[in-house]
């Protein structure tokens, strides 16, 4: 359960599977909210599973998903998650198939992910969850991972995050 995932024993991480676990719930929870079946298709490399990853790392960009993607749409609603290895490094790729966004929305969004200086006050709730994010991956992992997110009109966003395969 929800409370016992966040006062697990391990700290920060938590198994890719264990984590999808708990972004399934919550997505469960969206559903009966919009009263809508969302659609997750996981497409994960074998081993993927096992892996540690970011505890907390998946829900906030479903949510943002959701929340700033989806809930002016059409149903159905769409969400793809994949994970691959390369070398000594993970991706994972969340892509739904919301609304998206223009460049100078997506430019918009890099900012407040990348800027340090960035001051959280204009529109404090969009992103806020994808900077702390980014900034928790760096602070755990070293500055050589993050993530990106890419956008464009119609065609939904796609969220990438690279982390170590360990």
């Amino acid at each position: 359960d929800m409370l016992r995932y966040t006062m697990d024993i391990d700290g920060d991480y938590i198994s890719l599977e264990k984590e999808i676990g708990q972004m399934q719930r919550y997505l469960n929870i969206q559903e009966v909210r919009f009263g809508n079946e969302i659609n997750l298709e996981l497409d994960l490399e074998d081993g993927a599973e096992k892996r540690k990853v970011m505890k907390f790392m998946l829900q906030p960009i479903v949510e943002n998903a959701i929340e700033h993607g989806m809930a002016g749409k059409e149903f159905p609603w769409n969400l793809l998650i994949t994970a691959r290895h390369e070398g000594k490094d993970m991706y994972i790729v969340v892509k739904d198939n919301g609304t998206g966004m223009d460049e100078a929305a997506l430019e918009r969004v890099r900012k407040r992910i990348y800027d340090k200086t960035e001051s959280e006050e204009e529109e404090a709730c969009f992103n806020i969850g994808l900077k702390n994010i980014h900034e928790r991956i760096q602070l755990l992992f070293t500055e050589e991972y993050g993530m990106k997110v890419d956008s464009s009109p119609e065609e939904g966003t796609t969220v990438t995050l690279h982390v170590p395969w360990i």
